[in-house]
């Protein structure tokens, strides 16, 4: 599957269940801007995967100075400078490689959901560290590797080259030169316990159900769509929780990383 990952996810739509929809509907992924827009007032910021650009333009609308939205498919461009634009907010239809961006130049860094897409995940954590400056934050999510698949598995979300641990994602932002402020995570669970098994069975059946509805067609959803009036259908688990990025005990992993990060 590394042969094609950047192709893959270049072309990715916005209903391929790798990315929301311009309507953003998914509150794992708005939480996770809670941490940012207090931290960007009169600032340079980028955000790498920025998506149908709903984060780049709450950002905005926080008092960001600039904002750059980087993002590989054209699909979710589209949509962000159709529904998200404005003044300082600026979309790049490229990878981070192709953006052609100064070094030195942002005051935050914002990284939700990238890691896990890229071929090099060391390189990219490089160039991030490159284009900011001297004194940038950078806050970074990722699912975490051990509650999402079980060892030795390869992701189940097509999409994904890999996932990682809460050790690998450290180690890697550190290699890179970056220093962690803080490590979070959004819906920790008891390390060991079956709820990170159930965890691991509703990330399969949920990419199940996306290779059956593209293959099935309509048929299909009109099944699963009585399935989910009738309570049987696919409901993340995490959305149980308040979804916030909260402090890690511990004997807990979460669904997702989330980390505060300074150049060091």
């Amino acid at each position: 599957m590394t042969q094609g990952i950047e192709c893959l996810n270049r072309h990715a739509s916005n209903r391929s269940g790798a990315r929301t929809d311009f309507l953003y509907g998914n509150i794992l992924e708005q939480k996770r801007y809670s941490f940012v827009l207090n931290r960007v007032q009169n600032l340079n910021v980028l955000e790498c995967a920025s998506g149908v650009g709903w984060g780049s333009y709450l950002i905005a609308r926080a008092g960001a100075r600039r904002v750059v939205g980087v993002e590989l498919s054209e699909s979710a461009v589209s949509s962000a400078i159709k529904y998200y634009s404005a003044d300082n907010v600026t979309y790049i239809n490229a990878s981070l490689a192709e953006a052609d961006l100064p070094e030195a130049s942002f005051d935050v860094v914002v990284s939700f959901e990238t890691l896990e897409h890229v071929e090099n995940p060391g390189g990219f954590l490089t160039k991030l560290r490159e284009l900011a400056r001297l004194d940038a934050a950078m806050f970074l999510s990722t699912p975490n590797g051990h509650a999402f698949k079980n060892d030795g598995e390869r992701p189940a979300n097509p999409y994904h080259l890999e996932e990682y641990t809460r050790d690998e994602v450290i180690g890697m932002c550190r290699q890179a030169g970056w220093k962690v402020v803080e490590y979070r995570g959004q819906y920790p669970m008891p390390r060991g316990s079956d709820q990170i098994l159930a965890y691991r069975r509703f990330i399969k059946a949920y990419w199940t159900h996306q290779r059956r509805a593209r293959s099935l067609g309509i048929p299909y959803l009109l099944v699963t769509l009585a399935a989910r009036r009738i309570g049987r259908g696919l409901s993340e688990p995490a959305f149980t929780c308040s979804c916030d990025p909260v402090p890690v005990g511990p004997n807990e992993e979460p669904a997702y990383h989330y980390l505060i990060l300074s150049a060091a």
